[in-house]
């Protein structure tokens, strides 16, 4: 008898559970706010599309993506809450300044333990905190401050590569970039400005590996495990500082005092000055943030140079127009006598840098960017995007999940990829050609599609330093009397981006581009 309750109990549990599936089903795909948008009905009712083509279909989402769009027209429905939009000229509407409107980070980011930084802060207001007293630091004037430690790191680049002149060791430029970018960003947020990283025998190749959280490494690179070092030393800097801000009561007295030893962008957050509550200044959130702040200025610009340098010298031609660029502006970065305000004028130099960014960065999240306007129903074309529906969703984090309100909120995004890659808009888009950025080349609408950083109050924060990095690096690695790199073993593939993990990722199986030095 209490067998037979027992699979009366079960059995109606089954038909509750199948009976609540259909009726979800039914209400997504005629009932829900999305429901009238073009898109095929599965994706509708169901996020297992999406599942299967980025786990099994190792990131091939996006391009499926890119297929609906051929098909159903410039907005379609890719799951049952999201719509995506492929038209350059709606993306100032939908990534805008605060002034404009408010602007919300679509919660689907979370999981990724940090939720605590500033990057996947959901609401509007709460992200300008965290962000404000951060943009100083990677303004221009910031980034000017700074170059003395920027020219310091590319030297000492230059100085390791010149040791390896002839020794016919093969060098991972992955490797050799990352040390190289971790180096800077570090600099900045923790003060160490002697390049630990790249004066390490083998450029340290697992420390950006130990610096990411796990789960943010397997959406990003499954291949990836390894972490935690980046995040205890930050921490260390962190308590360092917040003891000398304790050691002094008046707030421009500490800043003075860190300042001789480089007042770096924790000092800055723990200070009064920052505008920050006491409860946005914890050790563990600024921890997080730092974690945040090495993955997306070490990531990026690693792959973006691995690609940048490996196809000026796959390409004779444009190596050899850059060399000679170079050449006759006696470009000189060994003795200082060059800055970054004089890279900034040399066409040809710049050109290279902004094909490359179109390239990767356009992939630097190869993932949408969803956006949520939580004040205005947004409009495209005949379409009225609707704030969306109320309700509440679980944003999952170890140790426990935090439940966050999504009233009138629907995420709209747009890819970089679909617009950089767009052949109406640029000519063989898959072809590293430099020369459609120069004068008289440009079009209004490769303008306004270009958005590597992406635009409005959540653009990348660090584009200006990522920008002076890929300017300064390329320079120093093909000025006259540059060690002279000769690629091994590698090709396109190796750095042509092709999964669309959360970043950008070349085919699995490569070996990555490597060079010798002659």
């Amino acid at each position: 008898m209490e067998i037979a309750g027992c699979e009366r109990l079960l059995l109606g549990i089954l038909l509750f559970s199948a009976c609540s599936v259909i009726v979800k089903i039914i209400y997504r795909l005629y009932f829900h706010p999305l429901a009238r948008f073009p898109g095929p009905r599965f994706v509708a009712a169901t996020s297992l599309l999406e599942l299967y083509w980025d786990m099994v279909g190792q990131g091939a989402y996006l391009y499926r993506i890119e297929q609906m769009h051929q098909k159903y027209g410039p907005i379609v429905r890719v799951n049952p809450q999201e719509l995506s939009i492929k038209d350059p000229s709606y993306y100032d509407q939908l990534y805008v300044a605060g002034a404009v409107r408010r602007t919300n980070c679509w919660t689907g980011n979370g999981g990724m333990e940090f939720k605590d930084s500033h990057g996947t802060t959901v609401e509007h207001d709460h992200h300008r905190l965290r962000r404000k007293p951060m943009e100083p630091y990677f303004s221009r004037a910031g980034i000017s401050r700074i170059e003395p430690v920027l020219k310091r790191i590319v030297q000492t680049l230059v100085d390791r590569l010149d040791q390896y002149k002839g020794s016919g060791n093969v060098i991972s430029l992955d490797c050799l970039f990352s040390a190289f970018s971790g180096d800077v960003i570090t600099a900045i947020c923790v003060g160490d400005g002697d390049a630990t990283s790249l004066r390490h025998p083998s450029f340290d190749p697992e420390w950006i590996l130990m610096s990411l959280p796990e789960r943010f490494l397997e959406k990003a690179n499954p291949e990836f495990k390894r972490l935690n070092e980046w995040r205890n030393r930050a921490g260390k800097h962190i308590m360092e500082a917040m003891m000398v801000q304790e050691s002094f009561n008046d707030a421009s007295d500490l800043l003075h005092k860190a300042s001789s030893r480089h007042a770096t962008l924790f000092h800055q957050l723990l200070s009064p000055q920052s505008g920050l509550p006491d409860s946005e200044r914890s050790i563990e959130r600024l921890t997080t943030e730092a974690q945040v702040l090495l993955g997306a200025g070490t990531v990026t610009t690693t792959r973006t140079l691995s690609y940048l340098i490996t196809h000026i010298l796959l390409q004779d031609s444009v190596k050899i127009t850059l060399e000679r660029e170079l050449r006759a502006q006696a470009v000189d970065l060994r003795n200082g006598s060059t800055s970054l305000a004089d890279l900034e004028k040399l066409q040809y130099l710049q050109a290279c840098v902004k094909e490359g960014l179109r390239q990767v960065l356009s992939f630097g999240f190869m993932v949408r960017l969803p956006r949520c306007s939580p004040d205005v129903e947004l409009r495209y074309g005949k379409w009225t995007i609707p704030k969306g529906v109320s309700g509440r969703v679980l944003y999952f984090h170890q140790p426990e999940a935090t439940t966050y309100s999504i009233d009138h909120q629907t995420p709209v995004g747009m890819s970089a990829y679909l617009t950089h890659t767009d052949p109406t808009i640029f000519a063989e888009p898959h072809e590293f050609r430099p020369e459609r950025w120069l004068e008289g080349q440009v079009t209004p609408a490769m303008k306004q599609a270009y958005v590597p950083f992406s635009k409005g109050s959540r653009a990348c924060l660090g584009s200006n330093l990522a920008y002076a990095e890929l300017l300064m690096l390329t320079a120093a690695l093909f000025q006259p009397g540059a060690p002279p790199l000769v690629l091994w073993e590698t090709s396109a593939r190796d750095v042509d981006p092709f999964h669309a993990y959360l970043l950008p990722m070349p085919r699995i199986g490569g070996g990555g581009a490597k060079v010798l030095i002659r």
